[in-house]
């Protein structure tokens, strides 16, 4: 099906203007757009969900053909254009690689939907500072042990409750509590301050401590005879 728009284009007589022709803007798409804004939501929707090649299969199911690159270049642009939305008041704040080992980028998660609600496209930045201003019904946020993440939510809100992650807890314990416990464990047991008594000792031992010395000799003699049966086959 191929719809036909018509939009009326405007002339600007200002000389001084640089804009000379300006066009009548669309009440469902922005301008150079080749999707709706409904489509855009859809596959934004998609995208924040899973991965951006099983993306591209779950729209085309729908309808929507666009290729996993284009995927991606939807995710990048959210770095500038976060949709505006209501949390509850629970968010955790971590960063993610845009390209692993060179760029990373910062996204802001609902704790209870587990869906992105926001992307940064730098992980420091008064960006990510405006964004929880414009939310003063956010109440905790769960982020990593870096200090510039906590100043940043600092200076958004001195009201703002910080919450250390569960990954980031565990890895803190593990280090802290868990490697020393290994490690006393692994150790080598310190040298006796005695040695072990030999056999002839820990016979008279045996027999100051009252045994019965004929249960001694016969305990000798079955040993001896063992011995002696080894040594002959």
């Amino acid at each position: 099906m191929v719809l036909i728009l018509k939009s009326r284009h405007m002339r600007c007589c200002n000389p001084e203007c640089e804009r000379r022709i300006f066009a009548e803007p669309l009440q469902f798409a922005r301008p150079y757009a080749r999707h709706t804004d409904r489509v855009e939501g859809e596959i934004r929707h998609e995208a924040l969900g899973q991965t951006a090649r099983k993306a591209s299969r779950t729209l085309s199911r729908h309808g929507i053909r666009i290729s996993t690159s284009s995927v991606t270049r939807r995710l990048r642009r959210l770095g500038k254009e976060n949709p505006v939305v209501r949390t509850i008041g629970y968010v955790g704040l971590d960063d993610f690689a845009k390209k692993k080992g060179h760029r990373y980028m910062c996204v802001i998660a609902d704790h209870y939907t587990r869906r992105p609600i926001a992307v940064f496209d730098s992980r420091y930045g008064h960006e990510i500072t405006d964004w929880l201003k414009a939310h003063p019904e956010i109440k905790t946020v769960t982020r990593d042990g870096s200090q510039a993440y906590g100043s940043i939510i600092s200076e958004a809100s001195g009201q703002i409750v910080q919450v250390s992650d569960r990954f980031h807890l565990m890895q803190a314990l593990k280090k802290n509590v868990v490697e020393p416990i290994k490690t006393m464990l692994g150790q080598k047991k310190e040298q006796r301050q005695y040695p072990y008594p030999s056999e002839d000792e820990a016979y008279r031992y045996e027999d100051a401590e009252g045994k019965s010395r004929h249960h001694l000799a016969l305990h000798r003699t079955r040993k001896d005879r063992f011995k002696e049966a080894a040594e002959n086959t």
